[in-house]
């Protein structure tokens, strides 16, 4: 029993199965933005400290998260400012920036070429 216990342990590993890949969606089908946790509509626009749905007028202040989340589960485990800005649909650079230093995500690089890891979200629940 021991020996199968350690063959098991040994032997598993997390599937990491290629979502975009498996189901044949491309880059373009993702839409961009956070979507509202009250009526699921993309679009909710950042204010000071909280998002606003500008569809139901519901607030939170933290959706970035999720839509972090999916970035990392369907495009790669890593993001810069840039790709933040875009696929959260932010015009700031400082915003983006204190949005993922604010989530102490590990990172890699100085200031201006700075990466990211989205891989722990992945074991996020919400």
């Amino acid at each position: 029993m021991n020996k199968i216990t350690r063959r098991l342990i040994k032997e598993h590993t997390p599937r990491d199965v290629d979502v975009m890949e498996r189901y044949k969606i491309s880059k373009e089908m993702i839409i961009k933005g956070v979507q509202c946790e009250g009526c699921f509509v993309f679009g909710m626009i950042k204010g000071y400290r909280t998002w606003n749905c500008p569809h139901c007028s519901h607030s939170s202040r933290n959706p970035h998260i999720r839509a972090l989340k999916d970035y990392s589960l369907f495009i790669q485990n890593t993001i810069t400012n840039q790709q933040a800005r875009d696929f959260l649909k932010l015009s700031s650079i400082s915003v983006a920036s204190k949005l993922l230093v604010s989530m102490k995500l590990p990172y890699t690089g100085a200031t201006r070429g700075r990466t990211y890891d989205l891989s722990s979200l992945k074991d996020l629940q919400k």
